[in-house]
Order: structure tokens, then C-alpha cells, then sequence
């Protein structure tokens, strides 16, 4: 498997399948298919790119319960549910749980493919967050402690003249530390610095 961005295709229905992996791949986007929720899983990991569509009544595994399977291997993939009349109830507790859109059976081909480039660029927007938070926290970890201490009292609002007092340490002290920090963290300014340390915390901080 690869990180390319890919729609994987869930349906037990051998010939909805085909037809949804010709639509795909005729919209231009790469795309895997599977007969059941237990062969996507054997490959899904928390690296992937791309969307998930799975219809809710399979033989085995549900889509219902493939998406609890991917809440817990922490795969945020946006997953799109096929869903009969009767599953519509099923779908959109899915969607109070996380799941990303759901499509009603007959599927209409412009329906599905607008849905399927939604769920595509949620994931571009949420990978190119991800990796702006990988290298605020990359920068972040290259600031040393009393840089580390001159920032936390940045985020807090503090005027340089207070942090000089709450770190005992000289005004102008604070100001050389404040202006490494900027450079450090490539933010050119207070908000843009507030903004990249918000991010980080938004997914998650390690180091």
C-alpha cells in the first residue's frame, strides 16, 4: 500500500462495485475495491489518504461496524455509507459518530461523485493541517527551555515587561528571547504564533 490518495470501495454487490470503481477511476482518482469489510481491514492502517464508501448490509461484517473497527485503529479516513431506505436511521447515527455523508440506494452516479471529491478534499485539507502540525511541533522542540518558558508566557498574553518579572529575568533579556523564538517558529507575528501553537494542540502534541 501506498499514501497516494485512493477511494476504497466496499460492497458486497459485485456488479455495484465495478460500476463504482468505473466512475472513480474515470473521475480521475486512483481506487481500490473490496467485496467485504473484513478484507479492507486486512490493509487499513492509520496512514492512508483518501475517503472510505461502504454500504451498511454486507455478509459479515457491517459498515456500521467497519467504521467502529476504524475508530479504534485510529483511521480518520471521511467514510462515506450506502445505505437502503430502511438503513437511513442506521446511517445518520453513523454520522453522529463520525462518519462523514451517506448515500441512499439507487445511487445516483453525480451524487456519488460529488460526495466522493467532498470526502477527498476534507482529507487534503485535514492531511495538509496534519503536516503543518508536524513541523510546528518539530519547531517547537528546537527552543530551548528558557525560549519553552518565554513562549508559554506569550500564549498567556503577557507584556514583556511582565514576563521579565515572572522569569526574574531582565527585560531586554525577554526580548532577545522573544525575537529567537519568532525566528525559530517562522511566525511573524503574535497571532501567527498563537495560531501554529493552537494547531498543534488541535492534533495532538508529542516531545
Amino acid at each position: 500500500m501506498t499514501n497516494e490518495a485512493t477511494v476504497f470501495l466496499i460492497d458486497d454487490d459485485e456488479m455495484l462495485r465495478q460500476h463504482m470503481v468505473l466512475l472513480v477511476e474515470e473521475a480521475g482518482y486512483s481506487v481500490r475495491s473490496f467485496p467485504s469489510a473484513e478484507d479492507f481491514l486486512l490493509v487499513c492502517s492509520s496512514d492512508l489518504r483518501g475517503c472510505v464508501v461502504s454500504d451498511i448490509r454486507m455478509k459479515g461484517m457491517s459498515g456500521i461496524a467497519l467504521q467502529a473497527k476504524m475508530v479504534e485503529k485510529e483511521v480518520t479516513l471521511p467514510f462515506i455509507l450506502i445505505s437502503a431506505y430502511a438503513d437511513v436511521k442506521m446511517a445518520v447515527e453513523a454520522m453522529r459518530k463520525g462518519a462523514y455523508d451517506f448515500l441512499e440506494k439507487p445511487l445516483k452516479d453525480m451524487e456519488f461523485l460529488d460526495k466522493v471529491a467532498a470526502a477527498m478534499a476534507q482529507d487534503r485539507t485535514v492531511a495538509a493541517q496534519e503536516t503543518e502540525a508536524l513541523a510546528t511541533r518539530t519547531k517547537l522542540n528546537n527552543l530551548t527551555g528558557r525560549e519553552r518558558e518565554v513562549l508559554d508566557c506569550l500564549l498567556q498574553g503577557m507584556a514583556n515587561k511582565v514576563i521579565a518579572m515572572e522569569l526574574g529575568i531582565a527585560e531586554r533579556t525577554v526580548e532577545y528571547h522573544r525575537a529567537r523564538v519568532m525566528n525559530k517558529m517562522s511566525a511573524e507575528s503574535l497571532a501567527e504564533l498563537v495560531r501554529m501553537t493552537v494547531s498543534v494542540d488541535r492534533h495532538g502534541q508529542s516531545g
